[in-house]
C-alpha cells in the first residue's frame, strides 16, 4: 500500500552526522514497496487494483496519473487533504551503500474503511499487503 516518492540523490560518500557533502544528482522516481508491487503485477499481465492514500499535492496527483497510465485501478487510492504524499529521501554513494529517511506522509492516514474494496476479493484473487517503508 506504501506510495512514496523517492529523492535519490547520489555523491561520492555518505555524509556523517551534521556535514555537508556534495551530490552528483538528483532523480526523482516513483516508489513504494507495495506500488512496485502492483506495477510489476500488471506489467505481468494481472489485473490489479491499488488500495492506499496520497496527499493533495502534486506528488499524489502525478502517482495516481501514472499507476492508472499503466493500467491499475486506481479507484480505491484515497486523497488525504491533512497529509502530504509520502517521501523518501535516499542518498547513495559511489559504492553503492545508502542512507534512507521516510516522511509515511498520507500512508499513514489508510484506515478500516479504506480497505472495504477487499470485500469484493473471490476464490482466485490475490490480496497483497504491503505494511513495509520505502
Amino acid at each position: 500500500m506504501a506510495l512514496n516518492v523517492y529523492l535519490v540523490l547520489g555523491g561520492e560518500r555518505l555524509p556523517n552526522p551534521g556535514e555537508t557533502v556534495l551530490g552528483s544528482g538528483l532523480e526523482r522516481w516513483a516508489g513504494g514497496k507495495g506500488a512496485n508491487q502492483a506495477v510489476a503485477a500488471a506489467a505481468a499481465g494481472a489485473a490489479v487494483a491499488m488500495v492506499g492514500c496520497v496527499g493533495s499535492d502534486e506528488a499524489g496527483a502525478a502517482y495516481v496519473q501514472r499507476l492508472s497510465a499503466l493500467g491499475i485501478d486506481t479507484t480505491a487510492v484515497r486523497v488525504e487533504p491533512d497529509s502530504p504524499t509520502g517521501h523518501a529521501l535516499i542518498t547513495v554513494d559511489d559504492m553503492g551503500e545508502n542512507s534512507i529517511v521516510v516522511v509515511a506522509g498520507a500512508n499513514n492516514a489508510v484506515v478500516l474503511g479504506d480497505l472495504v474494496p477487499l470485500d469484493s476479493a473471490g476464490p482466485g484473487d490475490v490480496v497483497l499487503l504491503q505494511l513495509g517503508g520505502p
